[in-house]
C-alpha cells in the first residue's frame, strides 16, 4: 500500500498577517512512524515539495488548519478525481 501524507501550503493572508509556521508540522511524521512497516510512505510538505497528483497511490492523508483548508480541500478534489481514497484531520482543539 502507498500513502501520501501531505502538509499543504498556502500563500494567502489571515487576519491581516501572512500566515506561515518556521517550522514544520511533525504530526505527518508521527502518523507513518505508527503505520505498519509494509505500507510505503511518502510524506509531502508543499512548501518545500511540489505534489504530483499523477503518483499512484492507494490513500492520501491531508492535515488541514484553517488558513490552509481551501488548498487542502483542492488537493483532495484532485485526488479524488483519480479515484484515490483522501482523508483529512487537523489539530484537536479543546478537551
Amino acid at each position: 500500500m502507498k500513502i501520501l501524507p501531505i502538509s499543504p501550503a498556502t500563500k494567502g493572508k489571515m487576519m491581516g498577517s501572512t500566515f506561515a509556521f518556521r517550522f514544520p508540522f511533525i504530526n505527518l511524521y508521527v502518523l507513518a512512524a505508527y503505520t505498519p512497516k509494509d505500507a510505503d510512505i511518502k510524506i509531502i510538505d508543499e512548501r518545500i515539495d511540489e505534489i504530483n497528483f499523477d503518483e499512484a497511490c492507494d490513500l492520501v492523508g491531508i492535515t488541514v488548519m484553517t488558513p490552509v483548508a481551501r488548498r487542502a480541500y483542492q488537493i483532495a478534489d484532485e485526488f479524488r478525481k483519480k479515484g484515490v481514497k483522501v482523508v483529512m484531520g487537523g489539530m484537536p482543539v479543546g478537551e
